[in-house]
């Protein structure tokens, strides 16, 4: 009896170490076997939107992360909520600004609209950001680009604005 349950246990053993084999085989390249477009579309994207912070993070992480970073697609929609709104003391905050305004990104769009329309004067760069950005729906850019054309007499297309944003 007792070299009976020995032998089970033995048993026993070697099919855990099978099935553990198993799962640290396929844990080690399952990131590698997904296919480039998914990891942009689904880690990268995702995680950009979420924080800028873990998006510089993540790329640090992986070469393949790193490699696919600069897509149009990721850089169109990574969060800008800890990006200052003027990039005064990083040239490296501007370049990422301007490559994000390059991808239509909205909010780079707004941004870029306001400062140039309110800051520099330089009117027709500043509508024409505003414009690109409320067309691509952000709310924020359709209502100052609607309150401008209603102050500039172009009432139709600035209560049309305001109507969508309301």
């Amino acid at each position: 009896m007792k070299g009976n349950k020995i032998s089970s246990f033995q048993g026993f053993l070697k099919l855990t170490k099978r099935v553990r084999k198993s799962k640290t085989n396929s844990l080690t390249t399952s990131i590698f076997s997904l296919p480039n477009e998914l990891l942009i579309t689904e880690v990268l994207a995702r995680v950009a939107a979420t924080s800028i912070c873990d998006f510089f993070n993540l790329i640090l992480s992986c070469k393949a992360f790193h490699q696919t970073a600069d897509d149009n697609y990721i850089l169109g929609h990574v969060s800008l909520d800890k990006v200052p709104v003027i990039p005064w003391r990083s040239p490296k905050q501007a370049f990422f600004l301007e490559k994000c305004k390059e991808t239509g990104h909205p909010e780079a769009l707004y941004r870029e609209g306001v400062v140039q329309y309110f800051s520099f004067a330089k009117v027709g760069e500043g509508l024409n950001c505003l414009n690109s950005a409320a067309k691509v729906g952000h709310v924020g850019a359709a209502y100052v680009l609607g309150v401008i054309l209603l102050c500039i007499d172009k009432g139709g297309d600035g209560r049309r604005l305001l109507n969508y944003v309301k």
